[in-house]
């Protein structure tokens, strides 16, 4: 009989996630993990492209950004929040989240 492989289930808060404080946290941790550091930089890159790409009305509600951090802070300090960008930063810090458990769990390194 063959054995069934152990299923994981990983959950991630969002409705408390401190957006700025997640990705402050990542950044620093990307300093000595090579690809969290990929990864955030060409998250950057594809949210900065996506940007500028969209209307001027929904550019004007992001604002310039050299950064996801920085996007985060124009974020949090904004009233009403842009739902799109909110979107955007949680899910970008629930997969670095999910490369740093991985990394830091080599037991984790079999999750498919």
């Amino acid at each position: 009989m063959a054995m069934a492989s152990p299923s994981h289930a990983l959950l991630f808060p969002h409705e408390h996630t401190d957006v700025l404080s997640a990705l402050h946290d990542l950044s620093v941790r990307s300093k000595t993990r090579s690809r969290l550091r990929a990864f955030l930089a060409s998250s950057s890159a594809v949210v900065h492209e996506q940007a500028v790409a969209v209307d001027s009305f929904e550019r004007a509600s992001i604002g310039p950004f050299e950064n996801l951090v920085e996007l985060a802070e124009r974020h949090v300090s904004q009233q009403p929040h842009n739902v799109v960008a909110e979107m955007v930063l949680l899910t970008t810090i629930q997969i670095s989240q999910l490369l740093v458990y991985v990394e830091t769990s080599p037991e984790r390194r079999g999750l498919r």
